[in-house]
């Protein structure tokens, strides 16, 4: 998650961010009640929204966690919004992305300069 956040952050087009922004209830098919917390919420300038989960491996996910992001995904295209699970960088990108995130730390000597 913490990755898929920096990239966001680093997307031009995102102007806002927020982690486990809001919690969707709905009813499944059999009458219960069910709820899922999408991991990270993008605002983008064109005014369009992203909910996004960030699972640890393309194929991660309980059949709980599959029903979820099928509601999550209609509930979004309900209300013009984009739900998307965001696979895992590459571990060479990931590692890059990490690296270049530590000049904004004002403990970094590159940061000094």
């Amino acid at each position: 998650m913490r990755i898929q956040l920096m990239v966001l952050d680093r997307d031009p087009d995102v102007t806002g961010l927020a982690g486990r922004p809001v919690r969707l209830l709905w009813r499944d098919p059999r009458g219960r009640v069910r709820s899922w917390v999408p991991q990270l919420f993008a605002r983008r300038a064109d005014g369009t929204a992203l909910l996004a989960d960030c699972p640890s491996h393309p194929d991660a996910g309980s059949e709980r966690a599959r029903g979820a992001a099928q509601a999550v995904a209609q509930a979004c295209t309900d209300i013009g919004w984009t739900y998307r699970r965001l696979p895992p960088l590459d571990h060479v990108p990931a590692a890059n992305l990490k690296w270049l995130a530590g000049h904004r730390h004002p403990a970094t000597p590159a940061a000094w300069a």
